[in-house]
């Protein structure tokens, strides 16, 4: 979708926004010229700047 979108409309960069930032790596393969960010490593980096100790709390509901 990413590719389709820079092809077609000259998009220069892309958010991955999902927590874990699936298809990351992938995305920054197949669209060489744009930026690619993910909205996990960029929280990870803003939480840790200038030596921030940090946590991280997740909730997943577990079927019975």
């Amino acid at each position: 979708m990413g590719r389709q979108a820079a092809e077609s409309e000259g998009s220069a960069a892309f958010i991955v926004s999902a927590f874990s930032d699936p298809g990351l790596a992938e995305s920054r393969k197949a669209l060489p010229d744009a930026v690619v960010v993910g909205i996990g490593k960029g929280v990870f980096h803003e939480a840790a700047r200038d030596g921030r100790s940090f946590a991280i709390v997740t909730i997943t509901r577990i079927p019975r």
